[in-house]
C-alpha cells in the first residue's frame, strides 16, 4: 500500500535522546573512548622523546621524534680533531659587540651548547648511525615545526628566553607611499614608516630544544656568543667571494636560527654547531 505524504508516520529526533540505552550506556562509554584517546595521544607525544649513548665517548644524548624524522636534541660535544669550545672571557671588540676567544678547556659551554666543528671535522663527526643533515632535510624540519606548531622560529627554540635576544619586536617594512608612490609624511614632516610586530620567543613545542650557541671565526680564533642565533652545518658545499676573488666549494650553507629562520654560507674553516640527524 502506497501512503499518502500526510499519512506518513511523523519522525523525531527526540526519540533518539530519550533512548534510555543511549543515555545511561552509551555516551558515558563515549566519553571514555574519547578521554582515552586523548590520553594515548599525549603518551605518544612524549615517547617520541628518547637517548643516545655515543659509544666512542660515552656521552649521552637526548633525541625527539619530529615528524618522521628522529633529531639529536642538543649539539654534538664529540671531541673530534678540529673542533673547539665557546670561551668564557669576555671582550669587546672595535664595532661594540661582545665577543670571546676560543678555549679548548673551557668545558662548561661544550657541555652546555655543544662544541664548534669546521665543516671537514663537521662531516666526520656524527658517531654510527647518525649523519650531518642536508638542506633539503633541514628544510623537512622547519615545514613540519610550522605546520603542525603554526611558527618553526618559536617552537625550535628552547624555553631559554634570556638567552633569544631580538626574538620579540617591530620589523620595518619601509616607507608608505601614496597613490603615486610618493614616501607619504605625518603632520610633522617625519616619514611614515610600515611596521609590524613579531614574537618569536621560544616555546620549545617541537622538543627540538636549540640554543644560542655562537660561533667562532676562522681568521683570528675569536668566538662570539650571540645571544639570538643558533647556527649549523649543512652538508652542501659552496662557492663564495673572497677580495674579489670567487673560490669554489670554499664555502658550505648553514641553517640560521635567530628571529628568521633561514640558510647562509661560511667558511669551511669557520667554527660552528653540529646537530646530528638519524640515518
Amino acid at each position: 500500500m502506497i501512503h499518502s505524504k500526510k499519512s506518513l508516520p511523523r519522525r523525531s529526533n527526540q526519540h533518539l535522546i530519550r533512548d534510555p540505552k543511549m543515555t545511561n550506556h552509551k555516551l558515558p562509554a563515549i566519553r571514555k573512548i574519547t578521554a582515552l584517546l586523548i590520553l594515548l595521544c599525549t603518551a605518544t607525544f612524549a615517547q617520541q622523546k628518547g637517548t643516545f649513548t655515543d659509544a666512542r665517548d660515552g656521552k649521552k644524548y637526548k633525541t625527539v621524534k619530529i615528524g618522521t624524522q628522529i633529531w639529536m636534541a642538543e649539539n654534538l660535544n664529540y671531541a673530534a680533531e678540529h673542533s673547539r669550545c665557546g670561551g668564557t672571557n669576555p671582550q669587546v671588540d672595535k664595532y661594540g659587540f661582545k665577543t670571546y676567544f676560543v678555549e679548548e678547556k673551557d668545558t662548561e659551554n661544550c657541555r652546555k651548547y655543544g662544541r664548534l666543528y669546521n665543516w671537514y671535522a663537521a662531516m666526520e663527526s656524527c658517531p654510527e648511525g647518525w649523519h650531518l643533515p642536508r638542506v633539503e632535510e633541514w628544510t623537512t624540519l622547519g615545514d613540519f615545526a610550522y605546520e603542525k606548531f603554526g611558527s618553526a622560529i618559536s617552537s625550535l627554540k628552547a624555553k631559554d628566553k634570556g638567552k633569544w635576544e631580538n626574538c620579540k619586536g617591530v620589523y620595518d617594512l619601509g616607507p608608505q607611499l601614496d597613490a603615486y608612490k610618493r614616501p607619504m609624511v605625518d603632520k610633522n614632516g617625519r616619514a611614515i614608516r610600515i611596521t609590524k610586530p613579531y614574537d618569536y620567543c621560544p616555546t620549545d613545542k617541537s622538543g627540538f630544544s636549540a640554543l644560542p650557541s655562537g660561533h667562532g671565526k676562522y681568521d683570528d680564533g675569536e668566538f662570539c656568543i650571540c645571544d639570538g642565533e643558533a647556527w649549523w652545518w649543512t652538508v652542501e658545499e659552496a662557492d663564495g667571494v673572497i677580495d674579489d676573488k670567487v673560490f669554489k666549494n670554499a664555502f658550505a650553507f648553514i641553517r640560521t636560527l635567530d628571529h628568521n629562520i633561514g640558510y647562509s654560507r661560511r667558511l669551511k674553516t669557520d667554527w660552528i654547531s653540529v646537530r646530528c640527524l638519524r640515518d
